[in-house]
């Protein structure tokens, strides 16, 4: 059983029972259902009815993995946030919120080079899929080092420290399954620090 909210589900889907299913209407419902972000693998089927139905034709099954929550188990919920430890970020995220799509998305990477704190909140606009906003901050803390090799002690042409924080907000809106725009807008800042002047840079 899904657990979305009917209202939702039913508002994803473009065509209706006893009416003619066009491509352009299946492509419209998987837009939607794709920009839920709740529905990772789906399966639309179409299942012929028996021929001693009074009205012949075809029913549509709709099967689905639902993201809900932190995860349908204990260990998805630590795999999906604990995936990537080994490489020093995790990834905490709560789909689902209310039953009505709404998904907090983030990402924690600790390492001492390259720290980064994303966070991420998008739902659905009055309980229409096809309508989305999103609001996301974003907070990094990296060095970089620029030389001429990935590889050996290749000599530094330059280095600094970059602090970046953003504040940035969306709206998308799918109009059929091959067209959708997005508006959006984003608030930054960034300092410079420790900045060792080399061949790659210059002091302005």
């Amino acid at each position: 059983q899904l657990r979305v909210r009917r209202l939702l589900l039913d508002r994803s889907f473009v065509f209706s029972p006893a009416a003619v299913l066009r491509l352009p209407d299946l492509q419209a419902t998987q837009a939607r259902l794709n920009h839920l972000g709740i529905f990772p693998i789906y399966h639309i089927a179409l299942r012929a009815r028996p021929e001693s139905a009074s009205a012949p034709g075809f029913d549509v099954d709709f099967h689905a993995v639902e993201r809900d929550g932190f995860g349908n188990s204990r260990a998805q919920a630590l795999i999906s946030t604990f995936g990537g430890a080994f490489y020093e970020p995790i990834y905490p995220s709560y789909y689902n919120i209310g039953r009505d799509a709404a998904n907090l998305d983030s990402l924690l990477r600790w390492d001492s080079q390259k720290y980064r704190f994303w966070l991420s909140y998008s739902a659905p606009v009055r309980a229409f899929p096809q309508l989305r906003w999103a609001l996301a901050t974003d907070d990094r803390d990296e060095n970089w080092t620029i030389r001429r090799s990935f590889t050996g002690m290749a000599p530094a042409l330059g280095s600094l420290n970059l602090q970046r924080e953003t504040l940035s907000g969306s709206f998308t809106a799918v109009q059929s399954g091959r067209l959708s725009w997005s508006l959006g807008t984003e608030l930054s800042h960034r300092a410079y620090r420790r900045v060792a002047d080399g061949s790659a840079f210059t002091p302005a």
